[in-house]
């Protein structure tokens, strides 16, 4: 069996989106090759602490691990905070591709192949510092854009040197949808050979069906932080309650997940007595609380500064899983809007309150009368199956030399 280095700072049992990915890929890819995994000490404190236990959700799918430090529990982080932007690059990981020599010891047997997945970036630029001393072919697999990413606002020139130099070293680039792909192989036609897509994947399960004796129930799960907010959501209800209010009588709006300040701010604000912040959840208790769901709710950013949006959030692929009619927020410029319209949900932009409001009418209206068909969705894509995708990465990983 070929062996593989996995590299990536976000990873079980690890909280987080971009974990959650890791380990449906660390899962499945174990069938198929020995796994050595470098990424970093847990932490109980912060946005992407650690849930559950390593032995169980970590341990059975790897030969070997190296954990090196994380420097992220509340001493550290706070001294973080404080360090200039020009030293925390390419993120607050910083520390971590500085490894090289330290990971390529720990080693028993060097791999056959390197594999990285980056958010952070700093699991790329590790990457390609153990391929520059080992030469052995690298996947390098970026979730969110690098330079181009809007949230980027310092080390801009520096970033830029390092993304040509990983995207130079690279054997295989893979990204999480059309938009970037496309935009990637303009910005480099050199490299245009290199670029590849490698979906966010859902595992299967298996979902009870809508329970019309409960009450109508929505349901968001995510963070909200910076310009992505539940503002569109609550004003939108607000508009409805102040209008009709015993119209929601027999629902819910539930979200899980941690917010910021001003997130906080429009919920108490909005007082809407059917509106609940429920705070974080781990994922392994969001099959329960979607059984009992009716609709789940995306909410994107705007990025109105952006001619292509070069983000596709995982949840999206969770989402199809979970069977239930998506409302989902954003831009039509969004690669999300593609996959959800019309197969497994609604999709409107940001100022559309009139027709987010009409929906969530007719949703009701659909809810009061049991009307199944209203609520039936696509079955789930394969294409985005964890099985799907990890056998494509699989072939391509083989035909490295």
């Amino acid at each position: 069996m070929k062996r593989i280095l996995f590299i990536s700072i976000s990873a079980p049992p690890k909280s987080g989106p971009e974990s959650l990915q890791t380990g449906k890929y660390l899962s499945e890819l174990s069938k198929y090759f020995s796994i050595d995994l470098v990424t970093t000490e847990t932490s109980s404190y912060g946005w992407n602490k650690v849930v559950g236990k390593k032995e169980l959700l970590l341990m059975p799918y790897i030969n070997s691990l190296i954990e090196l430090k994380g420097y992220s529990n509340r001493l550290f982080s706070k001294i973080k905070s404080w360090l200039p932007k020009q030293l925390k690059f390419p993120d607050d990981n910083f520390h971590f591709h500085t490894s090289a020599k330290h990971v390529i010891k720990k080693l028993e047997n060097i791999p056959d192949a390197i594999y990285s997945r980056s958010s952070p970036l700093s699991s790329s630029i590790l990457a390609f510092k153990i391929k520059e001393k080992i030469n052995r072919p690298w996947i390098m697999h970026l979730s969110d854009p690098w330079v181009d990413n809007p949230f980027l606002n310092s080390n801009y020139e520096r970033n830029k040197k390092w993304e040509e130099t990983c995207f130079s070293s690279a054997d295989i680039i893979t990204v999480t949808n059309d938009n970037y792909l496309t935009f990637l192989k303009e910005k480099y036609p050199t490299y245009q050979h290199k670029f590849e897509l490698s979906y966010n994947v859902y595992e299967p399960i298996k979902i009870k069906p809508i329970d019309f004796s409960q009450p109508l129930s929505l349901v968001y799960f995510g963070n909200f932080y910076g310009d992505r907010s539940p503002k569109v959501i609550i004003e939108a209800f607000s508009r409805i309650y102040n209008d009709s209010p015993k119209e929601l009588d027999n629902v819910t709006v539930s979200f899980y997940g941690n917010l910021d300040a001003n997130s906080q701010q429009i919920i108490d604000n909005a007082n809407l007595p059917f509106v609940f912040h429920k705070g974080f959840i781990p994922f392994s208790k969001i099959v329960e609380v979607v059984a009992d769901s009716t609709i789940l709710i995306n909410i994107e950013d705007q990025f109105t500064q952006l001619s292509d949006i070069l983000f596709l959030p995982s949840k999206i692929m969770d989402y199809i899983s979970y069977q239930r009619l998506i409302l989902s927020i954003s831009s039509n410029r969004s690669p999300s809007r593609s996959i959800i319209n019309k197969k497994y949900g609604e999709v409107f932009e940001h100022d559309n309150i009139d027709g987010i409001v009409k929906f969530i009418k007719s949703t009701i209206k659909a809810y009061n009368e049991k009307n199944y068909d209203f609520f039936q969705v696509h079955e789930p894509d394969p294409l985005f199956s964890i099985e799907f995708q990890a056998r494509k990465l699989m072939t391509k990983i083989l035909s490295l030399k």
